[in-house]
């Protein structure tokens, strides 16, 4: 299955690497470099934006998983 995964804080960086580890595709993004880096390691598909098409072409599922505590402006806007 092709997954768009957008949040990697705790909850969403493990729900994305049980998902890779069960051999499914992922393409994730955070607003942190470092927590998209880290999934790319483990062979997760790095996106720099929300609007960048790799992100959302034509997947199965797309999840969001986000601190209420952060600001969400930029990833609400796609």
């Amino acid at each position: 299955m092709q997954i768009g995964m957008i949040g990697l804080g705790r909850m969403g960086a493990n729900m994305a690497r049980r998902l890779l580890k069960a051999g499914h595709q992922c393409v994730v993004f955070d607003m942190s470099p470092q927590a998209v880096a880290e999934l790319v390691k483990k062979q997760a598909t790095g996106s720099s934006s929300v609007l960048e098409r790799k992100l959302m072409p034509s997947y199965e599922v797309a999840m969001r998983v986000s601190n209420p505590d952060r600001s969400l402006a930029k990833i609400d806007s796609f």
